[in-house]
């Protein structure tokens, strides 16, 4: 029995789709949970609840950025 060498593919990166609040504050786009949380009672980012989780579209934190880009 001769042993196989251990090949690594590369890993193809997947596009995030949505963030739960967690992963959302990691993106860097809120500097707190609070502010977070004020941008999503406002209305100003996309939400919706997946079990216990809430979760927030990709699209929706990408158009937030934006519009405080273009606002600064």
């Amino acid at each position: 029995n001769a042993t196989r060498p251990t090949v690594k593919s590369e890993q193809t990166a997947v596009e995030r789709l949505a963030y739960t609040v967690k992963t959302a504050l990691a993106t860097g786009a809120f500097p707190n949970r609070n502010k977070l949380y004020d941008a999503i009672a406002r209305g100003d980012i996309a939400t919706w609840k997946d079990g216990r989780s809430r979760m927030i579209s990709a699209e929706s934190l990408r158009q937030y950025v934006a519009r405080m880009t273009a606002a600064a």
